[in-house]
C-alpha cells in the first residue's frame, strides 16, 4: 500500500491576523501535484491521510470550508480509486467535520469525528486501515466495566491504551496477518513542539509511543515539524509554518510504502508562497540594507536593535516588505523572555510607591533595555517623572 501522509492544514488560519487562504491553496496545489506526477509513472497512491486539525478553528471560515469541498472534490474526480482518510484533531468541531460522513465514506472518502468504528477498518489493497479522532474523555468506553457506576477513561494515555487493546484485538480476530495503519491525532512524549502549537498542548496531554507498537505505520498529526515518533510512528508536520519560531522548519509530505509488514518512508518537501524570516538589525540596515532584498516577498517579522523608538515603523518597512507582519524591539523581546511569569505576579502585588516604581521600571526595561535605563537621559527623565507622579498618587491615596 502506497500512501502520502499529511496533516495540520490549519485551515482558515491567520498569522498576525493576515489570512493564510491563498498559502494554503498553493499547498493544495503541489499535493495534487504529487498525486498526479506518482499516477502518470504507474506509480500511484493507494490513500491520502490527513491527520487532523484540518481547519484552525471549529467554526471554519467560508471561504475554508469552500475551499476544502472543491478540493476534496477535484482529488476525487482526478483520482476515482484514491481513499481520503480525514481525521478530526482538537482543533475541528468533529461534529461539523463528519456532515455528510456516511454517503461520502461509499465515495472512498473516509472522516472520522468520533470512536464508535474505531474497530471497523477501511481495507485498503492489502492494508486494514484504522482512524482515532483527538482524544476526549470518555470517547472509549471499557468493555469490561460498561454499567452505570464505570469510571470514564479520562487521560489520553488511559483512552489511548484502552483504543489499542480493542482494535488489536478486533484485527486480530479477523484480520490476523494482515499489516495495518493507524491515522491519529496524538501527542507522543518527547516530541518537538515548537511555538505554534504550544498553547494547544501540554504535559498532560502526552502519550507514551510505545502503546502503538501493534501497527505496522501510525500516521499522525498534531505536531508542526515532521519528526519521529516511535519506530513505526511519524508526524508528517504541518504543510506551512504558523509561527516565526518556525522560521528554519522544512516542511514535507511523507510518501509511505507499506509491504510485507513494514514500511518506507520519504519526505516531499513543501515549497511555500512565502517564506517565513525574522530580521534582527538596527531599523537603518533593515529598510536600506541589499543583504535583505531577497526577503521582499517572504513573511517578515523585525526585531529592531534601535533603543529609540521610531515613528511609524510598519508604515515605513511595507514599503520594501510589503508583507511584514511584525515589528517589535530586540531588547524588549530579550528582557520580556528573562521575565518568568511568576515574577511578573509578584511584581504586581507590590502595593505603595516603591511598588509603583517598580512596575515603572519594568515597563522601561521592556521598552528599552534593562542597559540603557540609567544611560540614557531621556529614560532618566522618565523616570524621574513618573516617580514624581507615583509620590502624588501615593499622598491623594
Amino acid at each position: 500500500m502506497k500512501l502520502l501522509h499529511t496533516s495540520d492544514w490549519h485551515l482558515g488560519k491567520l498569522f498576525f491576523e493576515h489570512s493564510l487562504h491563498e498559502d494554503q491553496l498553493y499547498f493544495f496545489s503541489q499535493l495534487k501535484d504529487e498525486l498526479k506526477t506518482e499516477k502518470e509513472k504507474g506509480q500511484g497512491y493507494h490513500a491520502l491521510v490527513i491527520a487532523g486539525d484540518i481547519y484552525d478553528r471549529q467554526v471554519a471560515p467560508s471561504d475554508s470550508v469552500y475551499a476544502l469541498g472543491v478540493f476534496i472534490s477535484e482529488l476525487h474526480e482526478a483520482f476515482p480509486s484514491l481513499h481520503i482518510f480525514m481525521t478530526a484533531g482538537n482543533h475541528d468541531s468533529a461534529e461539523r467535520l463528519s456532515f455528510l460522513q456516511a454517503p461520502l465514506s461509499k465515495q472512498n472518502i473516509h472522516i472520522c469525528s468520533d470512536c464508535k468504528n474505531m474497530t471497523t477498518p477501511v481495507i485498503v489493497d492489502d492494508t486494514a486501515v484504522y482512524q482515532l479522532p483527538y482524544l476526549t474523555p470518555g470517547c472509549v468506553r471499557n468493555k469490561e466495566e460498561a454499567d452505570l457506576f464505570e469510571r470514564k477513561l479520562r487521560s489520553q494515555q488511559e483512552l489511548l491504551d484502552e483504543a489499542v487493546r480493542q482494535i488489536e484485538e478486533a484485527h486480530k480476530k479477523n484480520y490476523g496477518g494482515m499489516q495495518s495503519l493507524l491515522c491519529a491525532h496524538l501527542f507522543a512524549s518527547g516530541a518537538d513542539i515548537g511555538e505554534s502549537e504550544r498553547n494547544a498542548v501540554g504535559t498532560a496531554d502526552q502519550i507514551d509511543a510505545k502503546t502503538l507498537s501493534p501497527f505496522t505505520y501510525v500516521a499522525l498529526g498534531h505536531i508542526h515539524s515532521a519528526q519521529k515518533a516511535a519506530k513505526n510512528a511519524w508526524y508528517s508536520g504541518s504543510p506551512l509554518s504558523y509561527s516565526f519560531n518556525e522560521k528554519l522548519t522544512k516542511k514535507f509530505f511523507m510518501r509511505v510504502i507499506l509491504s510485507d509488514g513494514k514500511f518506507e518512508l520519504e519526505k516531499i518537501p513543501v515549497k511555500p508562497l512565502h517564506e517565513v524570516s525574522v530580521i534582527s538589525d538596527t531599523f537603518e540596515n533593515v529598510l536600506h540594507a541589499k543583504k535583505y532584498e531577497d526577503y521582499r516577498d517572504n513573511y517578515i517579522q523585525v526585531l529592531c536593535k534601535d533603543t529609540e523608538l521610531i515613528a511609524n515603523p510598519m508604515s515605513l518597512l511595507r514599503t520594501r516588505f510589503p508583507n511584514i507582519l511584525s515589528f517589535t524591539y530586540a531588547q524588549r523581546e530579550s528582557s520580556v523572555a528573562s521575565a518568568t511569569l511568576e515574577e511578573r505576579r509578584k511584581l504586581l502585588n507590590k502595593k505603595g510607591r516603591e511598588g509603583k516604581a517598580e512596575i515603572f521600571n519594568a515597563f522601561l526595561e521592556d521598552l528599552y533595555g534593562k542597559e540603557n535605563l540609567d544611560s540614557d537621559a531621556i529614560v532618566k527623565k522618565e523616570k524621574a517623572l513618573f516617580q514624581k507622579l507615583a509620590a502624588q498618587l501615593e499622598d491623594e491615596e
